[in-house]
């Protein structure tokens, strides 16, 4: 199984010391888990504790719009990723919505493979990206 790994490596001297080379580089590695959220009815609530959501239209006979609700963040700087993975019914949209928003108000997943960046700043969330929305 591949898994997306995300890196950054810095390097420091100090200024005013003898080095002998070039400084060792410190590296933090970060590898965001994936979840796919299908809400059963057309309004739902996830516990989000992944960073990536994989989103999947309930598919009900009626075309409707399943509405996902984003609670608070629980970290300023929390980053969620949503993709529009199924469309099961033709027409099917999935809305992502918080009461929380600035400067946008829902992410609104109409064909396989939309997608928005929301980012936590401890009161609100923010629109980092979006594409097909």
């Amino acid at each position: 199984m591949k898994k997306l790994l995300i890196g950054i490596c810095l390097s420091f001297m100090l200024v005013g010391t003898a080095s002998a080379g070039p400084p060792s580089p410190m590296c933090w590695w970060w590898a965001p888990d994936a979840e796919t959220i299908t809400c059963a009815s057309n309004a739902c609530t996830e516990d989000m504790k992944n960073d990536i959501h994989f989103l999947v239209s309930e598919g009900g006979a009626e075309v409707n719009a399943d509405t996902l609700t984003l609670n608070d963040g629980s970290d300023v700087g929390e980053i969620h990723h949503f993709v529009l993975k199924t469309e099961s019914d033709a027409g099917d949209t999935v809305v992502v919505d918080t009461a929380k928003q600035v400067q946008w108000t829902d992410c609104t997943f109409a064909e396989v493979g939309d997608s928005c960046t929301l980012i936590w700043d401890g009161t609100n969330w923010h629109m980092l990206s979006s594409f097909g929305l």
